[in-house]
C-alpha cells in the first residue's frame, strides 16, 4: 500500500504518526485525494488519483512534482486550467482557512467530455499557519448526464403541453395558478404572466373551485371525470368546457391539474342538430300523415275499383254467356246455311274469348283484394295434370299438336300439397299458352319430377337428359311440373316482364289466338300462394319450358309430416269445375 503514497513529512508533521491507516481509509474511497503545499507541489495522492495520473501521463507520478507541470499540455487547456483556476484564484481564500467548492467539466485526449465536483480545503496548524491544501475530485459525470436527460425530458413535456389542443392549468394546495399552457390562454384570453400566481376562482365560478379543492388528492389519483362546467374569459364570456382533474405529490407538496377543452363550438353544433332532428321529425310526421291520408284514399279507389271490376264481370258474364248460347243454338239450327253456321261460330269464339278474360279479371280481383282462401290438401299432380291434358287434346287436335305426359318420378300417384281450384287454373293457363304458342304439327310435353335432398344432382342431370333446359338449382323434397311447349321462345329483353299483368310480348299466337296478358301474373300469384316456385327456362328459337315447382309428400320411408288438416285422400275431391284457359277455351272436368 504505501508504495502508492508519497509523503513530505517535513510539510505534515502531524501525518507521520498514523500513516497507514490514513492510507488505507483513503484508498477505499472512489475519490481522488491530492495533498499539496502552498507551491502546488504534490505531497500525496491516494490510489485513486495514483491510477488517474498515470492515465493523464502515461507514467508513474511521483511526490514533489508541481500538479501544474504533471497535466500534459492537451489536458493542461481543460482539465488544468480547473484546477489552476480553483488554487489561483480562490488563493487568498484559501490561505486564510476557508474551503471552497465547484463543479467543472473537460476533455479526455479521447476527446469524451468529463463532469468533475471540486472540494479545496486548506490544512492548517494549531497555530493557524496553513501547511497545505486537500484537494479531493469526484468525478460526476454519470449525474450530469442524468440531469441533461431530465432537463431535456422536461423541455419536451413543455413542448408537448404548449402545443396540446387541450386547456392544461396545474394549482397548488394554496389554489394558485402555476401553470397555464397556450391552449388555456387562447381559452381564457390570459397570458401565462397575467395568470400565473392567480387564484382559480379567476377562470370558474366558486362551486367548481370548491368541488376541486375540497377534494381529497385519492379521489383524484386516476382522474375524475367532471361534468360540464363554466369558464369565465377575461372579458367577462363564460362558455362550456368539460374537465378532466388528477392529483400529484411533488417534494411533499399537493398538486391539482385540470385538463379541460373548450366545448362551445361542439355544443352550438348539438344544439343545431337537435333543432334539425325535431324539424326533420316534424316533417317526417307530417309526412307520414299525408302518406296516410293518400294510402287511406288510394285504398278507398281499390276497393272500388274491385267492386266495380267484380259488379261489371258479374253483370258482363250473364250477357255473354247468353250471346254464346245463342250463337251455339245457330250452329244447330241453321237450315245447312253455311254462311250462317260460320257467323254462329266466330260469335261463339268471341263470345269464349270474353267470357275469358272477364272470367280472369275476376280471378286476378279475388287474389288481390286477398279474398281467396286456399284450402291445402293431398293430391296427385299425375292425375291433375292428365285430366286437363284431355281437355286440351281437343284444342291441340285443331293444330295438329300432340299432348302428352312424361312421368319420370318413381310413386306413380306423386302427391303434392295444393289447392284444388288453384291447381286446376295453373296447369290448364300453362297448357293453354304452351299450345297457343307452339307451331302446328308440332308437340308439346308435360314432365313430372320428384326431387328429394338424396337425388338432387340425379334430378338434375335427369331433367337435362330430356332435353328441358334447366338453369336454376331445385329445391329438395318438392314435385316438379314442366311444361315444353314448341314456339319461338323467349327473347331476354321479355323475360324480366314475362309474369306481369296486362304486358303483351313480341311472341305471337301461332293460331291466331287472343291474349289477355293476365294467365301467367294469376299462374305466379296461386303458385307462391301454395308456397310453390314458377319460374322460365328458354332459349330463343327453341322453345320455353314453364317449371311449377310445389311442396311434395312425403312419404312414410323417409317422413311423415302431412297436416292433419289435409284430408289423406290421393286424388281430388269429387266435383264438376269449369274455367277459362287464356285462350278462351272452356275446359270442363269432372274429379272422381
Amino acid at each position: 500500500m504505501l508504495q502508492h503514497l508519497r509523503f513530505s513529512h517535513a510539510a505534515l508533521p502531524h501525518f507521520q504518526e498514523q500513516p497507514r491507516i490514513l492510507s488505507l481509509l483513503l484508498d477505499k474511497t472512489d475519490e481522488r485525494v491530492y495533498l499539496i503545499n502552498t507551491d502546488f507541489e504534490l505531497l500525496y495522492f491516494n490510489r485513486t488519483a495514483a491510477h488517474e495520473l498515470q492515465a493523464m501521463t502515461g507514467r508513474k507520478v511521483q511526490v514533489g512534482e508541481n500538479i501544474f507541470a504533471v497535466l500534459p499540455a492537451s489536458l493542461m487547456a481543460t482539465y488544468g486550467v480547473l484546477y489552476r483556476q480553483s488554487l489561483e484564484q480562490h488563493h487568498a481564500n484559501i490561505m486564510s482557512g476557508r474551503s471552497i467548492t465547484g463543479d467543472g467539466k473537460y476533455r479526455t485526449h479521447h476527446g469524451e467530455e468529463r463532469w468533475i465536483k471540486m472540494r479545496i480545503s486548506p490544512m492548517q496548524m494549531p497555530n493557524g499557519e496553513v501547511t497545505a491544501i486537500a484537494v479531493i475530485v469526484k468525478d460526476i459525470t454519470r449525474r450530469k448526464i442524468a440531469e441533461r436527460r431530465r432537463d431535456e425530458y422536461v423541455q419536451h413535456l413543455q413542448t408537448i403541453l404548449e402545443t396540446m389542443q387541450e386547456v392544461v392549468i396545474a394549482i397548488d394546495e394554496l389554489q394558485s395558478i402555476v401553470s397555464f399552457n397556450h391552449a388555456a390562454a387562447h381559452a381564457f384570453g390570459y397570458s401565462g404572466d397575467e395568470i400565473l400566481g392567480k387564484p382559480l376562482s379567476a377562470l370558474f365560478p366558486e362551486h367548481f373551485v370548491e368541488l376541486v379543492t375540497q377534494s381529497s388528492s385519492s379521489e383524484f389519483q386516476t382522474g375524475c371525470q367532471l361534468q360540464t362546467v363554466v369558464g369565465r374569459r377575461r372579458n367577462g364570456e363564460e362558455f362550456p368546457i368539460e374537465a378532466t382533474v388528477s392529483s400529484s405529490l411533488h417534494d411533499g407538496r399537493f398538486f391539482l391539474t385540470l385538463i379541460a377543452r373548450d366545448v362551445s363550438e361542439r355544443k352550438q353544433m348539438e344544439q343545431k342538430i337537435r333543432t334539425a332532428n325535431r324539424e326533420l321529425e316534424q316533417k317526417v310526421l307530417d309526412r307520414t300523415e299525408a302518406l296516410y291520408a293518400s294510402n287511406q284514399a288510394l285504398q278507398k279507389l281499390n276497393e272500388e275499383k274491385n267492386d266495380l271490376i267484380n259488379i261489371l264481370s258479374h253483370d258482363l258474364k250473364n250477357p255473354i254467356g247468353i250471346v254464346r248460347g245463342f250463337a251455339e243454338m245457330l250452329q244447330m239450327e241453321n237450315n245447312g246455311n253455311p254462311e250462317v253456321e260460320r257467323i254462329a261460330g266466330h260469335i261463339a269464339q268471341t263470345s269464349e274469348t270474353m267470357l275469358a278474360l272477364v272470367t280472369n279479371l275476376l280471378n286476378l280481383n279475388t287474389i288481390e283484394s286477398g279474398a281467396q282462401i286456399l284450402r291445402p290438401m293431398k293430391l296427385s299432380l299425375p292425375v291433375f295434370t292428365q285430366a286437363l291434358i284431355d281437355t286440351n287434346s281437343i284444342h291441340a287436335g285443331r293444330k295438329g299438336i300432340s299432348l302428352a305426359l312424361h312421368q319420370h318420378a318413381p310413386n306413380p300417384l306423386c302427391a303434392v300439397i295444393a289447392d284444388e281450384i288453384a291447381l286446376h287454373q295453373v296447369i290448364d293457363n300453362l297448357l293453354s299458352n304452351a299450345l297457343k304458342y307452339s307451331a302446328q304439327e308440332s308437340a308439346v310435353k308435360a314432365h313430372i319430377f320428384s326431387v328429394h335432398k338424396e337425388n338432387l344432382a340425379t334430378i338434375e342431370r335427369e331433367v337435362r337428359s330430356a332435353g328441358l333446359p334447366l338453369t336454376r338449382p331445385l329445391t329438395p323434397e318438392t314435385t316438379i311440373l314442366a311444361i315444353q311447349d314448341a314456339g319461338t321462345g323467349i327473347t331476354s329483353a321479355d323475360m324480366p316482364l314475362l309474369f306481369t299483368k296486362f304486358r303483351r310480348l313480341s311472341s305471337q299466337p301461332t293460331g291466331g289466338e287472343s291474349s289477355n296478358g293476365l294467365g301467367l301474373s294469376i299462374v305466379q300469384r296461386l303458385v307462391e300462394a301454395m308456397h310453390g316456385r314458377v319460374w322460365c327456362e328458354s332459349v330463343y328459337g327453341e322453345g320455353a319450358v314453364f317449371y311449377v315447382e310445389l311442396p311434395r309428400i312425403l312419404s312414410s320411408e323417409t317422413q311423415t309430416e302431412i297436416q292433419p288438416e289435409i284430408p289423406q285422400t290421393h286424388a281430388p275431391l269429387s266435383f264438376p269445375y269449369q274455367s277459362y284457359s287464356a285462350s278462351g277455351h272452356k275446359a270442363s272436368v269432372q274429379y272422381s
